[in-house]
C-alpha cells in the first residue's frame, strides 16, 4: 500500500512507502509505453448488448474534474464495533491524492469519530454527500465511492443498492 499508513492503535502518521510494483499516476499511462498499466477505456460509445433495444454507454476519458465521497464507519459503543473502517478511509483518501490525482478540497469525508455532525455518516449526510458527489457531473469526470463498514448504508429488503454495498460489490 502506498500513501501514509495509520496505526490501527496510535493513528500516527507513518513515513510514504512507493511500492515499487504499483506505477504512479504520472506513469500509469498505457499509451505512454506503460504496458503494465491498464489500457484505457474505448473512447467510443459502448452497446449493453441484445436486449438493450439500443441503448449505449460511454466510459469516462478522466480527463474532466475529479471528486470523491469516502465513508468509513466503525460502530463506536455499539454491538460488533469496528476498528478498521476509518483507517480505511484516511488510507483511501491518501491513495486517491498520492497517487490519482485527486485534491482534498474536492473530497467528502464522512467518519463516525467527527465532531461535527455534518461530517458524520447520517443518513441525511450521507444522500446530502452523494448528491454532491454526482451534482454538475460531466462527461470525462472521475467520481470515486468508497464505503467500508460492516452493515448496509441503508438496510431494506427491498434496497438492491444496500445489498451491494454490504457484500462489497
Amino acid at each position: 500500500m502506498s500513501g501514509p499508513l495509520y496505526s490501527a492503535i496510535s493513528l500516527q502518521k507513518q513515513p510514504l512507502r512507493q511500492r515499487a510494483d504499483i506505477p504512479t499516476v504520472n506513469q500509469n499511462a498505457y499509451v505512454q509505453g506503460n504496458h503494465n498499466a491498464p489500457r484505457p477505456p474505448p473512447p467510443t460509445p459502448q452497446s449493453f448488448g441484445p436486449g438493450a433495444h439500443g441503448a449505449s454507454f460511454q466510459y469516462s476519458q478522466c480527463t474532466g474534474k475529479k471528486k470523491a465521497l469516502l465513508i468509513g464507519i466503525n460502530y463506536f459503543n455499539q454491538r460488533g464495533q469496528l476498528r478498521g473502517c476509518i483507517n480505511d478511509v484516511r488510507n483511501m483518501s491518501a491513495y486517491l491524492v498520492e497517487n490519482c490525482g485527486y485534491k482534498r478540497e474536492d473530497m467528502v469525508i464522512l467518519t463516525d469519530d467527527q465532531q461535527n455532525p455534518m461530517s458524520q455518516p447520517t443518513k441525511q449526510n450521507i444522500l446530502r454527500a452523494m448528491h454532491w458527489l454526482v451534482k454538475d457531473a460531466q462527461p470525462n469526470d472521475s467520481l470515486f465511492f468508497h464505503y467500508s463498514g460492516e452493515r448496509p448504508l441503508f438496510p431494506s429488503p427491498l434496497s438492491e443498492l444496500s445489498e451491494c454495498i454490504q457484500a462489497g460489490y
